[in-house]
């Protein structure tokens, strides 16, 4: 739904604030403690944080509008389906080593 809307997938990122006081020779005392949202953070498709990683059969990805067959390990962000870099170099790599351009 997120490709179809133009929108990122992503969760919320959460971080706990606290305000100590610091006596020197006495314990530290929590004067405050806070939790605040800090920002959003993409989520890799097919990974543990993502909703498609515990659905099984086939009925399930089509209920979503997902492709069963989708291996994930991108992320999508505003609408458009985005790789990391590491993971490109390291195919690169994996193709360079296996010889595949010397079949050319």
């Amino acid at each position: 739904m997120a490709r179809l809307r133009n929108l990122t997938y992503c969760a919320p990122l959460h971080g706990r604030i606290e305000y100590k006081v610091i006596v020197p020779g006495r314990l530290e005392k929590v004067v405050n403690s806070t939790i605040r949202h800090i920002g959003d953070i993409p989520v890799m498709v097919n990974s543990t944080q993502c909703r498609l990683n515990n659905l099984k059969c086939t009925a399930d990805f089509e209920a979503t509008g997902e492709c069963p067959n989708d291996l994930g390990g991108y992320f999508i962000i505003k609408g458009k389906e985005r790789v990391s870099l590491k993971v490109l170099q390291y195919f690169l790599l994996l193709y360079l080593s296996l010889g595949c351009l010397n079949s050319y």
